[in-house]
């Protein structure tokens, strides 16, 4: 059992090491690789800490939304504009899409 914990850490170790090469000839700096490579151990260790969906769902639904202080944009977006999430205003020129902005 230990010998196999061992192989999948020397496995991890040169995944790591290997991406890391990619993103550095991909062009990529040196420090900002590094960063990323921190970025998604981080993200690793969340998922082994067991967060799950539903505890993801419960986080994004206790966000309050960002009020546009438009009564019928917030009603139709469901309270405001979604806060953590990609919002995309789309609609023919002149309807006040840059207002939003």
């Amino acid at each position: 059992m230990m010998a196999t914990a061992n192989r999948l850490v020397k496995q991890k170790s040169d995944i790591s090491s290997n991406l890391l090469y990619v993103l550095v000839a991909l062009g990529i700096d040196m420090k900002e690789a590094v960063e990323l490579l921190q970025l998604v151990r981080n993200s690793d260790k969340d998922r082994e800490a067991g967060v799950t969906a539903l505890d993801l769902l419960h986080s994004a639904e206790s966000q309050q939304p960002i009020v546009t202080f438009s009564e019928q944009l917030d009603l139709l977006l469901g309270g405001g504009v979604p806060l953590g999430k990609m919002t995309e205003f789309c609609g023919a020129p002149g309807v006040g899409k840059t207002q939003i902005w």
